[in-house]
């Protein structure tokens, strides 16, 4: 599993969309400040394939960004040459999401096709596509904080899990499981096989075949007997035919000559009645044709009748409503005169209300003056200034009582008057604007009805040529007698056509009846000379039927022929006879041949079937001897004890790399389990369980530990694995190393960045989760996270 891509949202530091493109990168480093989110990004990964995280396991919801309502991974990745993508979320509420697609470069609209959307099947696809369990990827490709050490010192059991899911070591008990099932179907094959060589194959001998072979002899012996008979019935049987045909050719015949005296008969009584009934039928038509001429019905007139109809009717409309407009005009004219008049006197009641409101307006400012006056009077003393004219005043006038309210009071009724006039008058002249409109439109219509009236009268005029044409219900009349006059003549028409065509008929009958009468006589003659030429065959075909059947020994044909019954049926019994012996004798021809082909291939098929049972047979006890070598997960644990000793080696390797000779690790084997051991070459080289190291130790062996896991696992296991391991992320322990050890680190990593030969990189995704900035410096690549208060962000360099 290669890492393409990774997407975060909402995902504890990332608030905000955060991309990580691991596309082009193989040995990097995630560096940052503690708490920017370095764990995280590892995490994500986790999440998106698992469902969960080291840290906190399936409990994902508190890694949710604080105002977020869900958290989304989006991760990329490849497998095989395949590129795959898988999307997961959970949110406070509600269910969590997973769908995992698969990329298709053929599809023109979305490369990505949805592969699985359902928990489960996601979480077997993802097994199956990693060859990992979660535990196994936690132990071999993501070492997350707190559990980098657990292959190394954890429990026995939980490693030969891990272990044995590295391994593939489960194909082991399939192995034996098939080999079981394998034993078992063998032998129940071969016991099937001998119980059918026993009763399918017990008659497959030469003997048999012998026997079957003389008997199919003598069958198609008499096969052929039977042919002969049926060769010399067949022509029996056509000479009974011919016989029985030209019998039925002279009855035939005779039935026609029968008919054809009958059909002459008949067409000289029609012949003798027809004449006289085509003189009644002639008669009867030129009675008709006289009553229909009585009647003295004229179309062309009932026609003008009903076209004058309409404009007769439209004209008595029209005059009606010239009526009706000439008085509506004669009211509208009055009204318009009596409109012309109330104008006038509302125009002067106006004037005269506008007069009466200036009288009221000069008096009432009169007295507002005055009123005014009398107010500054009222605050004034002799020798004050005047506040008018700034003078001062020698004497003071004495006050008056001015009739303010009463001048008011006149002034308000002289207005509401006036308003009263003017809102008169512009009524009388918007009725009187309208009762010109109203004559008006009445001179138009009354001027329209005329011309409708006339052009109705001159329409009328025309259809009937009359100057004075009739009142319409008097067109009614003439066109209800001219209605029933073409009632009579249509009956009296249709009498004349049925008369008609019984003449024609009759005439065509007569016709007929001439021509048939000939052709009778004629065919008469046909038919006599046709019954002799029939009679003659058949007894030419008689006499050579009686032949045949003497020839042949038919007594029965002949008794049938003397007696001059058909002979047909007898023969068709002879026949039938001889068929069923044909068809009995092929029958048993066919099973004898069948016979013989089935005995021939049972010999053939008996001896593979015998060689068959013999393989099954050894194919059984082969497979039961491979399912007790296998039995009891011996074998398994021998293989999984042998790769836990060569891991042990490999990683003691890098141990003494990394530890400058220091430490060498070693597998210790007990009666119930294998544990890791470490050899101190500083100290009393004495070996101790590796538990007992430091913090900074324990770190530098499990590393050694994962960098042999991560070489060698592709070569060791049951079988090829379908996934190599091509990605590690190391998430532990760098903080305690001093400069010495990390730079031993450092040179180790590098090794496994560039492969076995040093020289061309392994192809191997290397991530270095570190604070350390000599260690992130080290790398090719970095991932840098940013930390700030809106969340974090990544730089790639």
């Amino acid at each position: 599993m290669r890492p393409l891509s990774l997407r975060l949202e909402g995902f504890t530091c990332y608030r905000q969309p955060t991309d990580i493109n691991f596309d082009g990168l193989d040995l990097f480093a995630i560096t940052g400040p503690t708490g920017s989110g370095k764990s995280s990004i590892v995490d994500g990964i986790s999440y998106a394939l698992y469902g969960r995280v080291p840290r906190l396991g399936r409990e994902v919801k508190s890694l949710i960004s604080l105002g977020s309502e869900r958290l989304l991974a989006d991760f990329q990745f490849a497998v095989n040459g395949d590129r795959y993508r898988i999307v997961r979320s959970t949110g406070h509420k509600g269910a969590p999401h997973v769908q995992l697609f698969r990329y298709d470069a053929g599809d023109d609209k979305d490369h990505w096709r949805g592969v699985e959307d359902r928990a489960a099947a996601v979480a077997d696809r993802v097994r199956d596509l990693l060859g990992l369990d979660y535990e196994g990827f936690i132990r071999s490709v993501l070492l997350p904080q707190g559990q980098f050490h657990l292959f190394l010192a954890g429990e026995p059991d939980q490693r030969r899990k891990v272990l044995s899911e590295l391994l593939r070591l489960d194909v082991y008990g399939r192995i034996m499981q098939a080999a079981n099932t394998r034993a078992r179907d063998a032998s129940a094959r071969a016991g099937q096989l001998a119980r059918r060589l026993a009763e399918d194959y017990a008659d497959a001998t030469p003997q048999a075949l012998e026997a079957r072979k003389a008997e199919l002899a003598q069958r198609e012996e008499e096969s052929g007997a039977l042919d002969r008979q049926r060769a010399a019935l067949e022509e029996g049987r056509q000479a009974s035919d011919a016989l029985r045909a030209a019998e039925s050719a002279r009855a035939d015949a005779a039935g026609k000559l029968e008919s054809a005296r009958a059909a002459f008969e008949e067409a000289q009584t029609t012949l003798r009645d027809g004449k006289e009934r085509l003189e009644v039928l002639d008669a009867r038509i030129e009675a008709l044709q006289s009553e229909i001429e009585a009647v003295g019905y004229e179309p062309e007139v009932h026609q003008q009748l009903k076209l004058a109809l309409t404009p007769a009717r439209e004209a008595e409309k029209a005059a009606a409503r010239l009526e009706g407009l000439s008085k509506r005009q004669s009211a509208a004219d009055g009204a318009h005169a009596d409109a012309t008049k109330g104008v006038a006197e509302a125009r002067r009641q106006a004037d005269a209300a506008v007069a009466t409101l200036a009288e009221a307006d000069s008096a009432l400012e009169g007295l507002q003056r005055r009123e005014a006056a009398s107010r500054l009077r009222a605050g004034l003393a002799a020798g004050d200034p005047c506040p008018v004219c700034g003078q001062h005043v020698a004497t003071i006038p004495p006050g008056e009582h001015v009739a303010l309210d009463e001048a008011q009071r006149k002034r308000d009724s002289a207005s509401k008057a006036n308003d009263a006039a003017t809102a008169a008058f512009q009524k009388a002249e918007r009725d009187l604007v309208r009762l010109e409109a109203d004559s008006a439109a009445a001179a138009r219509d009354l001027e329209a009805a005329q011309a409708d009236a006339a052009r109705w009268r001159k329409k009328l005029v025309e259809q009937l040529g009359e100057k004075a044409p009739p009142a319409g219900a008097v067109i009614e009349a003439r066109i209800s007698e001219a209605d029933a006059a073409a009632k009579r003549v249509a009956e009296l028409a249709g009498q004349r056509e049925g008369v008609g065509k019984e003449r024609d008929g009759l005439q065509a009958a007569f016709q007929a009846a001439e021509t048939n009468a000939a052709a009778a006589e004629k065919a008469v003659t046909v038919h006599e000379e046709t019954i002799a030429g029939h009679e003659k065959e058949a007894a030419a075909r008689g006499k050579a039927l009686a032949a045949l059947a003497s020839g042949h020994g038919w007594t029965d044909v002949l008794d049938a022929t003397d007696r001059g019954a058909d002979p047909s049926t007898v023969i068709s019994r002879r026949q039938a006879g001889v068929a069923a012996g044909i068809a009995a004798a092929n029958q048993a021809i066919g099973a004898a041949r069948a016979d013989i082909k089935r005995i021939e291939e049972g010999i053939e098929q008996a001896k593979k079937l015998q060689a068959e049972e013999k393989a099954l047979k050894q194919t059984a006890d082969t497979a039961t001897l491979l399912a007790g070598l296998l039995k009891a997960d011996h074998f398994q644990a021998y293989v999984q004890s042998a790769a836990l000793k060569m891991l042990a080696e490999d990683a003691s390797r890098h141990l003494t790399l990394i530890s400058e000779n220091r430490y060498e690790l070693d597998l210790e084997d007990s009666p119930d389990s294998q544990e890791f051991v470490v050899i101190d070459h500083w100290g009393e080289e004495e070996k101790r369980s590796v538990k007992t190291l430091s913090g900074g130790e324990t770190f530098l062996a499990s590393l050694a530990l994962a960098l042999a896991l991560a070489e060698r696992l592709p070569e060791l296991g049951a079988a090829v694995r379908a996934t190599r391991l091509d990605s590690l992320f190391l998430d532990e322990g760098f903080g305690t190393l001093d400069d010495e050890s990390l730079e031993a680190v450092a040179d180790a990593l590098d090794r496994l960045h560039l492969g076995a030969d040093g020289q061309a990189p392994s192809g191997r995704v290397v991530g270095v989760i570190t604070h350390r900035a000599e260690l992130a410096e080290r790398m090719p690549s970095r991932i840098r996270v940013i930390k700030s208060q809106e969340g974090s962000r990544i730089e790639q360099e």
